[in-house]
């Protein structure tokens, strides 16, 4: 019986033992899954947090972007209006009478101190021959050109047909006020 009492004792020794170590597994368990459940909730709020920072650096980019198309293509549609307008004053200035002309074309003519060849438009082949009666100047085959003439040397090249006159002499100095005007806001 004595036996039966010592392994009885160390039975439930190891009963109590195994109890013991069973609940502190289970706490550590319980502590490690809590950890565990505290850390993807820590992760999973981070990962949620960069998820919404980079929505709102793309949502802010394609706002831009889209911001910057409209003002683009505002911007093109301007241009194109006032390419439209100067192409209307080339227009305009060519339907004019010869004799509205003729000032422009001697001061075009007296601005140029060499010698050489006239290739008039064809428009206006007729009223530079009439103007070029200066011993500097020869009229040649007239050129494909809407209006006025361009001026040909050996060292020199002259554009003073109304293309060039309005491109090169009247839009850059009148393109800022013609603009403004156009699109008062």
């Amino acid at each position: 019986m004595a036996l039966d009492d010592i392994l009885q004792a160390i039975t439930l020794q190891a009963d109590q033992r195994l109890s013991a170590a069973r609940t502190a597994h289970e706490r550590r368990l319980a502590e490690m899954r809590e950890l565990s459940d505290k850390e993807i909730e820590r992760r999973t709020a981070e990962i949620d947090g960069q998820k919404t920072e980079k929505l709102n650096r793309m949502r802010q980019k394609i706002e831009t972007a889209s911001v910057l198309q409209a003002r683009n293509a505002q911007l093109e549609t301007k241009q194109s209006l006032v390419d439209d307008t100067y192409r209307s004053v080339i227009v305009a200035v060519v339907a004019l009478p010869d004799e509205r002309l003729e000032a422009l074309f001697t001061a075009c003519l007296k601005s140029i101190p060499s010698t050489g060849e006239i290739l008039p438009a064809k428009k206006h082949a007729a009223l530079l021959k009439r103007l070029a009666t200066d011993v500097r100047f020869t009229v040649g085959e007239p050129i494909d050109a809407a209006g006025g003439f361009r001026f040909v040397s050996d060292d020199r090249e002259v554009d003073c047909t109304i293309e060039a006159l309005v491109d090169n002499v009247l839009r850059p100095a009148t393109e800022l006020d013609t603009a403004a005007s156009l699109f008062r806001s």
